[in-house]
């Protein structure tokens, strides 16, 4: 495992992650509306709100991955 890729969560940042599934979801669901009511430009306004929680989204999926990988390796 390469530990200098290794990012601990840190409590004091965990509401990151979480203001980042939130807006994941809203971004979705408002996406959706959008598509069901034919309102592109509100579809288009969604888009740019994408990245921002796909980046913190990332970052709590490498560390689980990277968690497992190290719990695997004590054989946990």
């Amino acid at each position: 495992m390469d530990r200098r890729r290794w990012r601990f969560p840190d409590p004091d940042r965990q509401h990151l992650v979480q203001a980042g599934s939130r807006l994941w979801v809203c971004v979705i669901a408002v996406a959706r509306g959008a598509v069901a009511a034919g309102a592109v430009p509100q579809l288009a306004a969604q888009a740019g709100k994408l990245p921002e929680a796909r980046k913190v989204l990332q970052v709590a999926i490498d560390n689980t991955d990277m968690l497992l990988e190290l719990l695997s390796s004590v054989d946990l």
